[in-house]
């Protein structure tokens, strides 16, 4: 059962259009040293490091709840956002 929701989801994810425009971190993508400034070959995420967060997420806030019944209505609300570190997911009865 936790497999179909997470599948779900990751699938949905992926066909949005701003999948490809999921930055790493909140850091700037600009590296200053002294005088000279150095970029960041590429600050956003892969499409797999995506999926695996969101895989990741939703096991860790599916596992948390474990007297779920599979019979039972349940709502699992995930955030997603432009920066990996802020995606979350809650579950809601």
């Amino acid at each position: 059962m936790k497999e179909i929701i997470i599948k779900s989801i990751v699938d949905d994810f992926d066909k949005s259009p701003s999948i490809g425009y999921i930055r790493i971190n909140q850091q700037p993508n600009v590296i200053e040293s002294g005088n000279l400034s150095h970029e960041i070959a590429n600050p956003f995420a892969s499409i797999n490091t995506v999926n695996e967060k969101i895989r990741s997420d939703i096991y860790g806030t599916l596992k948390t709840h474990t007297n779920l019944n599979i019979s039972s209505s349940i709502e699992i609300k995930c955030n997603f956002s432009d920066v990996l570190d802020y995606f979350n997911c809650n579950i809601y009865k």
